[in-house]
């Protein structure tokens, strides 16, 4: 079985690169869709990733990734476990990049 998982949307505003030992990227990336409200309009449902690239890929998007563009990433899905101020265990889920 092999964790893999395939992401198509535009990104974010704000890509923001790292420079501590190996260029790390860290942008979001929208996956929207069209959905009818209670009114029965459509409306657009959109749902954002965050998404981490190491190296090699850290610096293509650094340098060629613009906001609003679209992108195929591939990767694999990552979850986080912390510990917030109350003391409750939280979850966060990363995508990290294989290609983009």
């Amino acid at each position: 079985m092999q964790n893999m998982a395939i992401l198509a949307g535009n990104t974010r505003a704000g890509t923001d690169t790292t420079r501590f030992g190996p260029v790390t990227a860290r942008l979001h990336c929208s996956e929207g869709r069209a959905v009818r409200d209670e009114k029965g309009y459509q409306v657009e449902d959109a749902e954002w990733r965050r998404i981490v690239a190491f190296n090699g890929l850290g610096w293509t998007i650094r340098h060629y990734c613009e906001t609003g563009m679209k992108r195929l990433v591939r990767g694999r899905i990552h979850y986080m476990k912390r510990q917030d101020s109350e003391g409750q265990h939280r979850w966060r889920g990363l995508f990290s990049t294989l290609s983009v």
